[in-house]
């Protein structure tokens, strides 16, 4: 199973696949544009494998939301598109399993849903 949900982000719900196989967070150019985010460019552009197809990419956004009413942020990659869910949903945003460990989201792959019970709120750093 996998799983999805939505982030609110500046009063857009994004269709967000929570997906341990992908190590950084990637969001679809229109969904980025139309929740109103700054758009940055890197200096040099990197290669990723993502949806079975190589892509080129250089452009990022600082992401701030609501998961579940709990505060989150994080960047996201610009992709030109991610395609649909098996319900023909399409897809705003991969959040990938680096922030899944920073933010400590669980998976409940069984009843595709995901386990917020350990959700940092707090970090405290020495």
């Amino acid at each position: 199973g996998r799983v999805f949900d939505s982030i609110q982000v500046n009063g857009v719900s994004l269709h967000t696949l929570f997906d341990t196989g992908s190590r950084r967070s990637y969001i679809a150019e229109l969904a980025a544009r139309i929740a109103g985010l700054e758009v940055r460019t890197l200096r040099a552009s990197f290669q990723v494998g993502l949806g079975g197809e190589r892509r080129s990419l250089r452009e990022y956004c600082h992401v701030e939301g609501r998961l579940h009413g709990l505060d989150i942020d994080f960047v996201a990659y610009l992709v030109d598109s991610l395609g649909a869910d098996e319900r023909a949903n399409i897809l705003h945003a991969v959040f990938g399993a680096n922030d899944m460990q920073l933010w400590s989201i669980g998976l409940d792959i069984e009843r595709e849903v995901l386990d917020l019970s350990h959700f940092t709120r707090d970090f405290i750093e020495f």
